[in-house]
């Protein structure tokens, strides 16, 4: 059924499909406007005053000790080097060049090789995926801070280009292979929760392909790929095993370091990190009981809102290959919130939980693609439609609508965090300028007031000094200290003088 015709019925006009897309990319829009207030935080400044200082070598033996990601690696050195040479951040420009990127890796040969007569559907469905990344849990540290974007936008990109490589029908097996590796190599090349879902995705393949072809599979070059896929991922894991991951119990923090501790832990994030929609900053206690309810109630509306949509549109999918990404979705979500407990002994920043919650996104339409699929299957064998037609119209317009309804209250979220982005905006520029062309020995360092769109680390106020360090038993000057030190060597002063952002009483200070 072609969809120019479904338009042309009474209700669901092509004005009305055009003007959800169009709303669609007005939010992304709305985000976008503020990737010129993308926060800095102490790595950078660390990162770039040791590359000027010790060179590449810096870079290398990060890479071989911490931090075993090449491709997030490697941005984040390009970054550093363009800031050495420019003596600017260029943080707007980085940021955009980043979720341009993400886009062209997660959308780009969905649409180019969309199901046939569904091309105006896979943009929908495209935006609609962008959308509800952005809503429905915090955004910053995932979206607005330069050295996470280079890590989980390629992660989140390659692994919602896996999701809908499962929908490319027109596809050739050979080339769907080519691709699957490609996306495999860059996920697991960006982040450990890459080489988490490279792993567990190649894994689950190999054990339904197998059931499904026999012994033969284990001679086919996919099999060889996913091997591949699987080696490189583990050894990748080995390093950050030995480069950052503590070898025994920390006395400071209970479940640091803790097996046993930390899936205790794990269990009951995972449940609710599945359970409900997350939209407002969770570690500054400002989620009412009402938010509580109503994100678990918006949860069950996604699934409906896209169980209607892949009704209408009735794509042709295998069912094994769509579980086994799935599976591996869910297994990253755990695993990735089980060895943040177990490294850090918390959740730590709240990129984690912006990750963890794109990933269910890309759940719920997995799940309810196959609910989907299995109701279009019965629906073929004991039911004889009439007037298809009116069905159609009535399936696209209910899950519009039912989307609808979800993303305007989790905008409705969002909506005083961008209205607080827009006015703090003006001040970010001037402080940014005045910090980057600082003359003399000290620094002034203004900060910012809060929004939980951008969010930053609130510092203490105060005098700081290189040669003078702390030593009054202030936890809080002394975490300043700590923090204005990487500031005062990238910038070569001595001296550093903090002053309380200018929404001061409105901004909880992270503990």
């Amino acid at each position: 059924m072609k969809m120019t015709k479904i338009f042309n019925s009474a209700g669901i006009t092509k004005t009305v499909f055009t003007g959800f897309c169009v709303g669609l990319c007005v939010i992304i829009a709305c985000h976008a406007l503020f990737l010129q207030m993308g926060t800095w935080h102490v790595d950078e400044y660390d990162y770039m005053y040791s590359l000027e200082t010790q060179g590449i070598w810096f870079s290398l033996k990060r890479w071989l000790i911490w931090s075993p990601r090449p491709l997030a690696e490697l941005l984040t050195f390009l970054y550093a080097r363009l800031v050495l040479i420019t003596r600017f951040p260029l943080t707007g420009y980085v940021l955009g060049a980043m979720w341009l990127l993400f886009f062209a890796l997660a959308f780009k040969t969905f649409l180019q090789n969309a199901p046939k007569g569904s091309t105006g559907f896979a943009c929908l469905f495209s935006l609609l995926i962008c959308v509800l990344y952005l809503l429905g849990h915090p955004v910053a540290d995932l979206y607005y801070w330069p050295m996470a974007t280079f890590a989980y936008l390629p992660t989140l990109g390659s692994i919602t280009a896996l999701f809908l490589l499962c929908f490319l029908e027109r596809v050739s097996e050979r080339k769907k292979q080519r691709i699957e590796f490609i996306l495999l190599l860059i996920g697991l090349a960006s982040s450990e929760s890459g080489m988490i879902f490279a792993s567990l995705y190649a894994g689950f393949k190999i054990i339904l392909c197998q059931n499904t072809k026999g012994m033969a599979f284990l001679r086919e070059k996919a099999f060889w790929n996913l091997v591949v896929i699987i080696g490189l991922a583990g050894g990748l894991l080995v390093l950050v095993k030995i480069g950052r991951v503590p070898t025994e119990q920390s006395s400071s923090i209970d479940i640091k370091g803790d097996w046993i501790g930390s899936l205790r832990y794990t269990l009951p994030a995972f449940y609710q990190t599945f359970l409900a929609v997350q939209p407002k900053e969770l570690a500054f206690g400002t989620v009412t009981l009402k938010d509580v309810w109503l994100g678990m109630a918006l949860k069950p509306l996604l699934f409906l809102g896209f169980f209607l949509l892949f009704l209408f549109r009735g794509w042709v999918f295998s069912a094994r290959e769509m579980l086994g990404v799935l599976l591996a979705l869910m297994g990253t979500v755990f695993l990735t919130l089980y060895f943040t407990y177990y490294v850090f002994g918390a959740l730590m920043t709240q990129r984690y939980l912006s990750f963890q919650m794109d990933l269910v996104v890309l759940s719920v339409a997995g799940f309810a693609a196959l609910a989907a699929k299995g109701v279009l299957f019965l629906w073929q064998k004991k039911v004889v439609v009439e007037n298809c037609r009116r069905v159609s119209h009535l399936l696209l317009g209910g899950g519009l609508v039912v989307l609808a309804v979800c993303i305007g209250i989790m905008f409705s979220w969002r909506f005083p965090a961008l209205q607080r982005a827009y006015a703090l905006y003006p001040e970010y520029r001037q402080n940014q300028q005045e910090l980057w062309q600082t003359k003399g020995e000290k620094i002034i360092f203004k900060q910012c007031g809060f929004t939980p769109l951008t969010y930053s680390w609130v510092w203490e106020p105060g005098y700081f000094s290189l040669d003078h360090p702390p030593h009054s038993g202030d936890k809080k000057l002394e975490m300043s200290f700590l923090h204005s030190r990487p500031v005062m060597l990238f910038f070569h002063k001595k001296e550093m003088v903090i002053f309380s952002p200018f929404f001061h009483k409105d901004c909880p200070v992270q503990k």
